[in-house]
């Protein structure tokens, strides 16, 4: 009986478990299967998508490079005419901005045109010419502590579309609020605001523009891996493993030099014998070509000698700009100066190839690092480029004094920066890694067997 009993319990069991149900499934699809269910991996209404966020970086750029036109030193002035010091006349004819400090006040004057900046309205010369470097490097040490913040307010609370609508909110009244400014302190904590503000209109607008695409046009793996990864990130250290914290010290100092003479550049070009509006347009086009021509070669070179490369030509061309740096002139205001070709077109080129560097920066240290780390590493890096880029406002500073200065440091930095990248390994065709033991242990068996068969 006990028998039968137990064979119709186990009978019922194997019943139950045909006639049973499949286990339900998760039905709720996630945003990229219904990107690439509906619309596709990427098509017009991606294009688009990232179209109008990147209209965010055109108001983030206005608020970056307008210290080149309003902290920009004036090159015009004159005696008044009224004056009769003849210490006066004999340093107008100098035609040098410095050769203003002897002369007492009202005795001179700046030329109509040329009042327009915070060095003018506030007499920052001679003795005071340094302070004028203070707004520019305050703003981008303000970008620096404001992508932590608003990276953080974007994954934590606000979210990423609000977080660069308070972004460009912040932007706009901070901006506002700088041309009110009654002195340099003011002027100078907020640009410092300013920049703090734009910082999270980059770091949201790029995660926004490429969470519409889909997997395939992304970084491979499945969901669940990357989660697991991702929680497992901070189960390493970087800085504890040996390997992977020279590489990082070797990056971040590359990292700083080429961002010192990316921004430096941009800022430097005042100190150019040429009209300052035009230059910046030029500096502008040279982006165009920066990025066309180093996507391709990222195809067909390797990130060590591409980036070594665009660090050298950058450096050599600062360096070739100092046989025409001339200086600035000050001029009558009936004249005007006719510039020099040559050295805008050096300075272009210079300008360019430094923007390949600092784009393939970012691409070479995403693929130095394994997954775990690998944020944690560009974080490091683009902490790096906006360090020495608060810094290169200083030497620009010392530029007007002496041009060619500026462009030796450039040069010399640039260079030092294409040198220190070959202690890096090349990364073209190599597989990412998932972890740091990882990829230890494969490049050490690399290593091994290269020497097996030497």
């Amino acid at each position: 009986m006990e028998d039968q009993a137990q064979n119709l319990v186990h009978g019922n069991m194997q019943l139950a478990e045909r006639v049973a149900p499949p286990p339900a499934t998760n039905l709720e699809l996630t945003v990229e299967e219904v990107v690439e269910e509906y619309v596709g991996s990427f098509g017009w209404s991606q294009f688009l998508h990232v179209l109008l966020f990147s209209l965010a970086w055109i108001f983030d750029s206005q608020n970056t490079l307008v210290t080149i036109f309003s902290d920009a030193q004036p090159s015009a002035w004159r005696c008044i005419n009224n004056s009769l010091s003849s210490l006066c006349l004999s340093s107008s004819s100098k035609g040098d901005v410095s050769s203003v400090c002897g002369l007492m006040p009202g005795t001179w004057e700046w030329v109509s045109g040329h009042t327009s900046s915070i060095i003018a309205e506030w007499g920052l010369i001679c003795d005071r010419r340094f302070l004028a470097a203070i707004p520019a490097s305050l703003f981008f040490l303000g970008s620096l502590l404001g992508s932590a913040f608003f990276g953080h307010l974007a994954d934590a609370s606000l979210g990423r579309k609000r977080t660069v609508l308070l972004s460009c909110l912040l932007t706009s009244v901070t901006a506002f609020l700088t041309s009110l400014s009654p002195n340099i302190w003011v002027y100078s904590l907020l640009r410092f605001a300013n920049g703090f503000s734009r910082s999270g209109i980059g770091i949201c607008c790029i995660v926004l523009a490429t969470e519409v695409v889909g997997r395939k046009w992304r970084a491979p793996g499945e969901g669940g891996e990357n989660e697991a990864l991702t929680k497992n990130c901070t189960k390493e250290s970087l800085w504890r493993t040996k390997w992977a914290a020279k590489r990082m010290i070797t990056v971040m100092i590359a990292g700083f030099g080429v961002g010192f003479v990316y921004y430096g550049v941009q800022l430097n070009v005042e100190n150019l014998n040429f009209n300052l509006y035009f230059s910046v347009g030029l500096n502008a086009l040279m982006e165009v070509p920066a990025v066309v021509i180093g996507t391709i070669l990222l195809g067909l070179t390797g990130r060590r000698l591409l980036f070594s490369l665009s660090a050298f030509l950058a450096g050599i061309s600062c360096l070739l700009c100092i046989l025409f740096a001339h200086g600035k002139r000050a001029k009558k205001a009936d004249k005007s100066s006719t510039g020099n070709w040559a050295q805008l077109a050096i300075e272009g080129i210079g300008f360019m190839a430094a923007s390949v560097a600092f784009d393939v920066l970012y691409v070479y240290c995403v693929e130095l690092f394994p997954t775990n780390v690998r944020n944690f590493a560009v974080s490091q890096s683009r902490q790096a480029l906006m360090l020495g880029a608060s810094i290169a406002p200083l030497l620009v500073a010392a530029g007007r004094l002496s041009p060619s200065l500026s462009f030796l440091v450039f040069g010399i930095l640039s260079i030092f920066s294409g040198v220190i990248s070959w202690w890096l390994p090349e990364t073209r065709n190599a597989p990412l890694y998932d972890t740091l033991k990882q990829q230890e242990e494969d490049e050490k068996n690399k290593v091994g067997n290269q020497i097996t068969q030497a």
